[in-house]
C-alpha cells in the first residue's frame, strides 16, 4: 500500500489555479527527469489560495494590511511519500511550459505532513 504525505508550497508570483500549478510541478519534473519519469504519477494538486498560513513569509517584498502577502499564494499537493525528494526538486528547478515561458516562478517547499 502506497504512503501519500501532503506539502504546504508558497507560490510567487500567486498562482491561483490547480491545474496550472500542476502543468508547472509536471513540466519541472520532465525537464529534471524525462519525458519518460513516473514520479508523477499520483501528485495532485489539492488546493491554491491566497497566502494565509502563519509560516513567515518567504517574499517580503510586498504586503497587505492584514498581514498576508500580496505577492505569493499557497498550495496544498499530495503525493506518494516515496518521491517526496523528486517533488522537493521540481519545486528547487521550476521549469514552466511554453507559454507561461516570460514568467520566472518561485516554489518554496515549506511544510510536508505525511498522511
Amino acid at each position: 500500500m502506497t504512503s501519500y504525505s501532503k506539502a504546504l508550497l508558497h507560490i510567487s508570483p500567486p498562482i491561483y489555479d490547480t491545474r496550472e500549478l500542476q502543468t508547472l510541478l509536471l513540466y519541472s519534473l520532465r525537464s529534471l527527469f524525462g519525458d519518460c519519469q513516473s514520479y508523477s504519477e499520483g501528485m495532485n494538486v489539492l488546493q491554491c489560495r491566497r497566502r494565509t498560513s502563519e509560516v513567515p513569509r518567504t517574499n517580503t517584498s510586498t504586503h497587505s494590511r492584514d498581514g498576508n502577502s500580496d505577492s505569493e499564494s499557497e498550495a496544498i499537493i499530495q503525493f506518494p511519500t516515496n518521491i517526496l525528494k523528486y517533488i522537493r526538486a521540481a519545486c528547487s528547478c521550476v521549469s514552466p511550459p511554453p507559454f507561461l515561458d516570460d514568467t520566472i516562478y518561485r516554489i518554496d517547499f515549506v511544510k510536508c505532513d505525511e498522511c
